[in-house]
């Protein structure tokens, strides 16, 4: 019976700094994210990048694309997960530091029309447990599942 408490207790004291982890939704957004549309081999591709803009250095992120037709309606849309593994030889995005997603389909509207590229930050998880963001996809919830519990490892 002492094990099982004590495990318990274990697990809440990982898991604990996560679930209270504040969402700084309402500041600045802490990545600058720019895109280019190129014609490829089987249609448009999109690259994104994406500069970490905040004082904070980041464990993961989501992007959120919205394909988005003429009258501005979303045809479809793609998320963009990316996480810092821990046992990398560097964890993190440094404050300033640029990464990038390539060749990544634009799709088009149940028309066949083109769209246009529509991005958001979704989500965003720093390497000191707080996050920013809405956290709308499923990604973003991914995300929280893949980093809970890597910082307080150390």
């Amino acid at each position: 019976m002492k094990r099982r408490q004590a495990i318990v207790l274990a697990s809440a004291l990982c898991v604990a700094p996560f679930l209270f982890a504040s969402n700084q939704q309402n500041d600045p957004a802490p990545l600058e994210v720019t895109q280019s549309v190129k014609p490829g081999d089987s249609g448009d591709v999109l690259a994104m990048a994406a500069k970490n803009v905040s004082t904070k250095q980041i464990r993961g992120c989501v992007l959120r694309v919205d394909f988005v037709n003429a009258t501005g309606k979303v045809a479809s849309h793609v998320a963009r997960l990316t996480v810092k593994s821990v046992k990398a030889a560097k964890p993190y995005v440094d404050p300033g530091e640029q990464f990038t997603w390539r060749d990544i389909a634009v799709t088009k509207d149940a028309s066949g029309a083109s769209t246009t590229p529509r991005i958001t930050v979704d989500a965003v998880v720093f390497t000191d447990g707080t996050r920013w963001g809405p956290f709308a996809t499923p990604e973003s919830q991914r995300l929280i599942s893949m980093t809970q519990g890597t910082d307080t490892a150390k």
